[in-house]
């Protein structure tokens, strides 16, 4: 494989590359005991946490002393399988099972999360 890029090379990088991987499956590790195997219900739920992080964002650039305590988010089924490639019928199907397992909420007939501030503070720092 020829490496166009000779700055990917250097010591830093490489350390960089390796640590991001290892927070990767470090976080799909957890995501596998969290979720019972289902890493498409973790994706599908960490899409609803990036959305409400993203939420959380705005609100504060617009508002800095905004509290933040819940952010709540809504998701279509459909706007999932874009984000994340999942078949928009298997996305139902977890959907619904996420609901089950109390991980999301149906609230007027909408897919629902609500998020504390930590855990999007988490989210946004790696530590989820």
């Amino acid at each position: 494989m020829y490496i166009q890029n000779e700055n990917i090379l250097e010591d830093g990088n490489l350390y960089s590359i390796h640590h991001k991987s290892i927070l990767i499956f470090s976080q799909l590790k957890n995501a596998s005991v969290k979720f019972y195997g289902h890493l498409d219900d973790y994706f599908i739920y960490i899409s609803f946490l990036v959305a409400a992080a993203s939420d959380a964002l705005r609100i504060a650039k617009l508002d800095p002393k905004h509290s933040l305590s819940r952010i709540d988010c809504v998701l279509s089924p459909s706007s999932i399988a874009e984000m994340t490639g999942i078949p928009r019928e298997t996305v139902r199907r977890r959907l619904k099972q996420l609901v089950k397992d109390g991980k999301l909420e149906i609230i007027n007939g909408k897919f629902s999360a609500s998020f504390s501030e930590s855990e999007i503070r988490d989210y946004l720092e790696h530590r989820n």
